[in-house]
């Protein structure tokens, strides 16, 4: 039986579009037109883990892991204070994020800390065993990849739009960190207000609070759950408050196979300095230079997206911190509006609603991560919603619970034209894309007025400013 791990080791990892909290999306996002770190899959020996005896690569090295890990409930008062903690601190990456490595892994997922946003962090795992690449340096596929960099221009040049589309394309085929080491065990990553971080314990009276009604139309969620028993992984997903279903969960952890719960990657341009080829070697400043560029120097996207719904209630919510939604031209009654979702009807209200909303999504190009919820026909146990985004068509008719009736969708392509819109200093630094958001917002807020920003549009049509912090 293959191992499981062969389905990641050695892929690529563009982690200038990878949002790298959810193992779901990191899964998503890997590279695969050819393995760049290549090993012969025929040539194993046996090796027993969850009970099944597997012809593990020679190339790769297994070690068991058995720590198990429940974090305390961390946050932070704004993303300039949570990225801090992240970039001294190694091991929060480790806890909370399904893909780590080294700085640069770091500094191309920090634009996810917008620093005006609060963050909330709570982790579970039990970790069963370490698969890692031997002597990866060996195992680079010369041919392929110095044909794939001959193509390139010779000299990369930051200021000639064509040389630095042709190593975003580049990055985007083959990746810019490769896969070096596979965890896998069980994890669950969860930010939310009810007992499962506390114990069970919670003042549930703060949810009928108004400033508790502000607070869901504006927070953002990223929780994922891998391993244990799948039925009650489900039910914690769908409604992350239920302190019963989480202790389930955990009891149900040992009895199921294991599932992948992280990725380490290593640059590419590090791998190629270890590879036989000179030209490679010769090679890798280049390839890290583009990365470092196009890393400090992002481009803005403006996406037009419209929400479809056939249902009582519907929403949009993006789960992609470093993009944000705009209003657009279409708001019909009861359409509440804010940087992460688009919430239209009222829940179980049972009044049918057949309507369109239009909006924007903005960001730095990268595909982006979002969930569709609705709820029903009238009653009727029926409802869909569903979004259309550059061309493509996204669906969600499911019913799960007869409730939110969540389905995610997960790197899924923006707008390809990037808006004509430049700093007038480029920034780089720690958070260059927070920096470019943020001049561009202003911009956005000066040339449109109040239909920027937390927006609800009540039964008589008029826009009223959601006010209130972000999570």
């Amino acid at each position: 039986m293959e191992f499981p791990p062969v389905e990641q080791l050695g892929y690529g990892l563009n982690m200038l579009t990878t949002t790298p909290l959810k193992v779901d999306a990191v899964i998503e996002s890997i590279r695969a037109p050819v393995r760049l770190l290549d090993y012969d899959d025929y040539d194993t020996r046996p090796y027993e883990v969850d009970g099944v005896i597997y012809a593990v690569p020679k190339a790769i090295g297994v070690s068991a892991d058995a720590n198990t890990i429940s974090s305390t409930f961390t946050t932070y008062r704004t993303g300039g204070e949570a990225s801090f903690s992240f970039q001294n601190d190694g091991s929060l990456a480790s806890l909370y994020c399904g893909v780590t490595g080294n700085a640069s892994v770091n500094a191309a997922t920090n634009k996810m800390f917008r620093n005006t946003n609060q963050w909330a962090f709570y982790c579970f795992y039990k970790n069963r065993y370490l698969a890692q690449l031997r002597n990866y340096g060996s195992l680079l596929q010369v041919n392929p990849l110095a044909a794939a960099i001959r193509r390139l221009p010779e000299r990369f040049d930051g200021n000639d739009k064509t040389t630095v589309a042709a190593y975003k394309n580049f990055f985007d085929t083959y990746g810019t960190h490769l896969i070096t080491k596979v965890r896998r065990g069980t994890r669950l990553l969860l930010a939310y207000y009810g007992g499962i971080p506390s114990g069970g314990e919670y003042d549930g009276s703060v949810k009928q609070q108004p400033h508790y009604q502000t607070f869901k139309n504006i927070v953002q969620y990223s929780n994922s759950v891998q391993g244990g028993d799948p039925q009650t992984a489900g039910k914690i997903i769908q409604d992350p408050s239920k302190y019963n279903e989480f202790q389930k969960w955990v009891d149900s952890v040992d009895s199921h196979a294991s599932q992948l719960s992280g990725l380490v990657v290593t640059e590419l341009w590090t791998v190629m300095e270890l590879s036989s080829s000179e030209y490679l070697q010769d090679a890798a400043a280049r390839i890290e230079a583009a990365f470092l560029f196009i890393l400090n120097n992002p481009s803005v996207y403006k996406t037009a997206v419209t929400l479809h719904v056939e249902s009582d209630w519907a929403e949009f919510g993006l789960i992609t911190p470093s993009a944000v939604v705009l209003p657009g031209e279409r708001i019909p009654n009861l359409t509440v509006i804010s940087e992460t979702k688009v919430n239209f009807g009222k829940e179980k209200s049972h009044d049918y609603y057949r309507e369109i909303i239009n909006f924007y999504v903005v960001n730095d190009g990268s595909p982006i991560d979002f969930y569709i919820s609705h709820g029903s026909l009238a009653g009727a146990g029926r409802g869909t919603a569903r979004i259309v985004m550059a061309g493509k068509s996204y669906e969600n008719n499911d019913i799960i619970d007869n409730d939110y009736n969540t389905k995610w969708f997960y790197q899924a392509p923006v707008g390809g034209t990037p808006e004509s819109f430049h700093l007038k200093h480029r920034v780089g630094g720690i958070n260059a894309w927070d920096a470019t958001l943020d001049a561009y917002l202003k911009t956005q807020r000066e040339a449109e007025g109040q239909t920027i920003g937390h927006v609800r549009v009540g039964r008589d049509g008029r826009c009223q400013r959601e006010e209130g912090s972000k999570e």
